[in-house]
């Protein structure tokens, strides 16, 4: 326990020196061989520093681990393994979308005061992340005498079953999250100009004048085509506005001037009491003007187009 001790002051370390992320294991080893002799359920603690690949679903570290001593073997032996402290470098690569990932550790293991059991140790296996918590099933094997050889057939084999707390964010995830956030904040500048854009048309819309009555029957106050949706968008659009509506009538070319101003000015102020009936603000006035025989949309030159030279047009103007 006291090489644990070490190794996990040293990887809380660095994982503090370098921002990376920490995961605490414990873990259950239903299964334990040593050659033909099969040992007790046993039990491992241990801590590992996780780094994570940008651009890939891929972690690597390093990690060390104390499992507890082999014990029980068959009825044949009384043999009794101590003190086992793996140290290791990790690998876990994640697939399905993050669903799992592919586990695969190889290092060097301490077993016990005498250096003549040190040997190979090699993990591979299984994962899946529930949040902060992993849960891993892996095999394990240790060469019992790998300082003689690189990986001889003495060795201990063991299934073990090790779940997993991780502190720290994953850099992934981190930089996902900062997308994302980056992703938001343009489409929120996106909405913001588009608005502003939509804002200017519509400013701009409602201060171009627009014909919201024509066809007008000759000397008479009432028309053919009254356009309803125009006047309530004109309304619509100014009650949190201060200004004037202003509505000016419009007459074809014929008749007196005196006839077509006086005309005018009442087919204007017919549809300026329309207007004001619509309104709910004070801040904006509507203002009715007889432009008479003036400002011909066309020559006049048939019946159809001295129809639609008499007319009304309305337009607002802010106040500056």
């Amino acid at each position: 326990m006291k090489k644990l001790s070490l190794m996990i002051g040293a990887i809380l370390l660095g994982t503090t020196a370098f921002g990376a992320q920490l995961q605490l294991n414990a873990g259950v080893e239903p299964w334990r061989q040593v050659g033909n002799t099969k040992y007790d359920t046993g039990y491992s603690l241990g801590a590992e520093v996780l780094f994570n690949a940008e651009n890939h679903p891929f972690d690597y570290g390093i990690g060390t681990e104390w499992k507890s001593n082999f014990k029980g073997g068959d009825s044949n032996s009384t043999d009794e393994i101590k003190d086992i402290v793996p140290i290791y470098l990790t690998g876990k690569y994640h697939f399905m979308n993050d669903a799992f990932y592919g586990v695969g550790r190889a290092g060097w293991s301490f077993v016990g005061k005498n250096r003549t059991d040190d040997g190979m140790y090699l993990g591979a296996g299984l994962g899946k992340d529930f949040g902060p918590l992993t849960v891993e099933t892996l095999y394990e094997t240790i060469d019992l005498q790998g300082k003689s050889k690189l990986y001889d057939g003495n060795n201990a084999g063991m299934v073990s079953i090790k779940v997993g707390y991780i502190f720290g964010e994953n850099t992934r995830v981190k930089l996902a999250k900062e997308a994302a956030m980056q992703a938001e904040i343009a489409k929120q500048e996106y909405i913001k100009q588009q608005k502003a854009e939509a804002e200017a048309a519509l400013l701009n819309k409602l201060e171009t004048k627009v014909v919201v009555e024509d066809n007008y029957k000759v000397n008479q106050l009432e028309a053919e085509n009254l356009d309803m949706n125009k006047i309530d968008f004109l309304v619509a659009n100014v009650e949190n506005r201060q200004g004037t509506i202003y509505v000016d009538g419009y007459t074809d070319n014929r008749g007196s001037k005196k006839v077509n101003d006086k005309l005018s000015l009442e087919r204007a102020e017919k549809v300026a009491k329309v207007i004001e009936g619509k309104l709910t603000t004070e801040n904006v006035a509507v203002k009715a003007e007889g432009k008479g025989a003036t400002n011909f949309l066309n020559n006049n030159a048939t019946k159809e187009e001295r129809a639609l030279n008499r007319r009304v047009e309305v337009y607002f103007q802010a106040n500056n």
